[in-house]
Order: structure tokens, then C-alpha cells, then sequence
């Protein structure tokens, strides 16, 4: 609880936030593809960790994994540390270290919702796909892969719709992305029963269009605001949405549980009903911010 709760959501909350907005620093035509460049590091994390503890625990023990995962952790910390400078300069001016600024502009706020959402939903499928596999009689040894297979696929989906999204707006593609999560969710996971291909089928095509939740949430929240302002209003709005990385799991838990444990079925309704109203927020967050022309950028 200490180790990986207390200190390990600190410490990785801090990282996250301040790398990605160094990121904001450097570039602006091309912030979607350089942050999704950046994000696709989590989901490779999401890849080899997992299978590195599943190969040496019984080799080496819960204690010395744990060791080794820590040395890893902070060799490549070391080396972001050393490559990571910020371009614009303190301010001089003293600033609070939260700013609320923001929430008086309509789209900001409406932003913000969807990313509140879409961050409750975005943990449903990673976390419980797995246990899903095993209650369908899905061979144990592939539902523990499902993960990896998820994340894997989190790799595309976190790095090319940002290359896309510098072209075709921010905004566009989130709008694309949680209403295929939409339809994923209701549709194919809602049916997919025991076929194990039907499981992996949507465990590869999630972890393709769930990707912008993590690579292009946080380009939403620049283009709102000016280069300086990044650092604060990023912090601020995402120190407000870890509420709902908080509360995603436990909850989604207490649906599960309900009509006697392994209520699927509304778990789905609840992770798909999320990603259709966070479709409907970043929609409304578009047109007040370019009109409602399905053409224009934004």
C-alpha cells in the first residue's frame, strides 16, 4: 500500500504531469505527435513489465522482482532527467500554484468533463479484460497475455493519431476515438462471450483507439491556452480528473460485484455509457471552440 499507492502514485503522478508539460514547451504545430511519440512509453512499460514479473518472480521472488523493477525505474529516470530542459524561462511574476483561470472559458470546462469521464472509463477494459477471459473459460496462460496484447496495440494507438491530429485537429480525433471505444465496447465486447478471438480482437482494437486518452487529452488542454500557461492549467485541470483515476477502479469493482459477482454485462453498459458522454463534451467543447461545420479543424 505504501510502496505502490502512496509513493508510487506520487512520484509517477509528478513525473507524468511535469514531463508532459515540458513537452508543451517545445513544440506547438507538432505537440500531438511529439507528446504521442512520448506517451507510447507507457504502453511499452505496459508490455514488458508485466511479463518481466510474471518471469521472475519464480526465478528470483516477489522481493528481488521488486528490486529489479526499481533499478530499471530509476536508470531510465536518470537519463530523462539528464535530456529534459524546459524552454521558456520562471516567470518572474508570482503565480498561484493552481490556476482556475481557465474554467471561465466554456470550452476549457467542457474539456476538462470529457477528459473527468473518459479517465473513468479508459481503466475499465486494462484492468478487468484479463479476469473477463478467465470467467469466459478462456485458457489461463493466453488471458494473462491479453494485457500485454493490450498494450501493445496502446503503442499505435498513443503514437499515430497524434501525427493525424496535428492535421486533422485535436479535438476531431478524441471525438473519433471515444465514439469507436463507443461502439467497441457495446458491440463487440458486449458479445464477445467465450470466442476467444472475438476477446482479442477487441483487447488489439481498444488499446488502438483508447491510446488518445493518454497521447492527445493533454494537446486538447494546450490548445486552450497560451505556451505559458500550459504548466499551471494542465496541473491544475489533471490534478482535478486523478479524481477520476481514483475512483474508476473501486467503482467499476462495486459493479462487477453486484447480482451475486461477475455482472459483465453492466460493467460494459457503465465503461461504454462513459465513453458516449464523453464523446457528447468533447463534441460540445468543438463547437464552441470552431463552430459545428464537420469539416472545419480544431
Amino acid at each position: 500500500m505504501l510502496g505502490f499507492s502512496v509513493l508510487g502514485g506520487l512520484s509517477s503522478s509528478l513525473i507524468w504531469t511535469s514531463t508532459i508539460a515540458t513537452i508543451g514547451h517545445w513544440f506547438s504545430a507538432r505537440r500531438g505527435l511529439a507528446t504521442g511519440i512520448a506517451t507510447t512509453a507507457g504502453a511499452i512499460g505496459g508490455i514488458i513489465f508485466p511479463l518481466m514479473i510474471q518471469a521472475l518472480i519464480p526465478r528470483v521472488g516477489f522481493a528481488w522482482t521488486m528490486r529489479i523493477l526499481g533499478f530499471v525505474s530509476i536508470g531510465f529516470n536518470g537519463v530523462a532527467f539528464a535530456l529534459m530542459s524546459t524552454r521558456i524561462p520562471p516567470s518572474v511574476v508570482k503565480k498561484p500554484r493552481f490556476d482556475f483561470q481557465g474554467f471561465k472559458d466554456n470550452r476549457f470546462t467542457l474539456t476538462i468533463a470529457a477528459i473527468f469521464v473518459i479517465d473513468l472509463a479508459v481503466v475499465v477494459p486494462p484492468y478487468f479484460i484479463t479476469t473477463y477471459a478467465l470467467a469466459h473459460q478462456v485458457d489461463p496462460s493466453y488471458s494473462y497475455q491479453l494485457l500485454a496484447i493490450l498494450n501493445a496495440a496502446s503503442v499505435i494507438g498513443r503514437g499515430l493519431p497524434g501525427m493525424i491530429a496535428d492535421r486533422w485537429g485535436r479535438f476531431n480525433v478524441m471525438i473519433i476515438s471515444s465514439l469507436s471505444c463507443t461502439f467497441l465496447i457495446l458491440l463487440l465486447w458486449m458479445f464477445a462471450g467465450n470466442s476467444t478471438v472475438a476477446i482479442t480482437m477487441f483487447s488489439i482494437l481498444f488499446g488502438i483507439f483508447s491510446g488518445t486518452a493518454y497521447s492527445l487529452t493533454p494537446v486538447c488542454v494546450s490548445q486552450l491556452c497560451r505556451t505559458e500557461e500550459y504548466g499551471t492549467r494542465y496541473g491544475t485541470a489533471y490534478g482535478l480528473v486523478s479524481f477520476a483515476t481514483l475512483a474508476g477502479v473501486p467503482v467499476s469493482g462495486l459493479i462487477l460485484a453486484t447480482g451475486g459477482g461477475g455482472n459483465y454485462k453492466a460493467l460494459m453498459w457503465f465503461c461504454g455509457a462513459l465513453y458516449a458522454l464523453a464523446t457528447g463534451l468533447f463534441s460540445l467543447a468543438r463547437g464552441l471552440g470552431s463552430g459545428w461545420k464537420l469539416s472545419m479543424v480544431f
